[in-house]
């Protein structure tokens, strides 16, 4: 009798974007997971930007392609809406976003926010805006070029980084725990 190995499928999900910084974080997220034996794949869609109401209208249309993942996520900054940029508030968004099945990720205000809160230190600052996310980020990485790839971001950060920060950051806690991630 021969033993054969046997693989599970990959348990997919389903990430729209902003830009090329999070679709590099995604991957950066997927490595740590495999890093964690978790079994899953995440799918990545950069969105064209616009407005809140706009990505979500196109994160729909491209996650039709991934229509076996078992999450969908739409990952966005707050700044458009705090500076009242969009059409949609993030209330508006939320709604419309669980309408549609998808999970709302939240970066506030930015990206570079959630890399700044991943330095020891910082996972409870908050950032009153992006220019201030900025300056925080390039203090404790001074050479940081956006968008930095998966690569860069697993030099630079762990898996422990990562969770401590997202015990402060119920957006990312809340995915991760969705994606099988114990965070504290």
């Amino acid at each position: 009798m021969t033993l054969q190995k046997r693989t599970t499928k990959r348990q997919p999900h389903f990430f729209a974007v902003e830009g090329e910084s999070e679709i590099s974080f995604i991957k950066f997220i997927n490595i740590l997971a495999d890093q964690q034996n978790l079994n899953i794949h995440l799918h990545k869609e950069k969105l064209n930007g616009g407005g809140y109401e706009k990505m979500l209208s196109e994160a729909v249309k491209k996650r039709g392609k991934y229509e076996q993942c078992k999450t969908s996520f739409l990952v966005v900054d707050s700044d458009r809406a705090d500076r009242n940029e969009d059409s949609w508030n993030i209330e508006e968004l939320t709604e419309e976003c669980h309408k549609a099945s998808f999970t709302l990720v939240i970066q506030r205000p930015n990206f570079e926010a959630v890399l700044a809160r991943m330095f020891i230190g910082n996972e409870k600052k908050n950032f009153t805006s992006a220019s201030h996310a900025q300056k925080a980020l390039e203090n404790k990485w001074t050479k940081y070029d956006k968008p930095e790839d998966a690569m860069a971001l697993q030099k630079k950060f762990s898996i422990s980084d990562l969770l401590r920060m997202a015990t402060y950051d119920e957006n990312l806690k809340l995915m991760l725990e969705r994606l099988g991630f114990q965070v504290n």
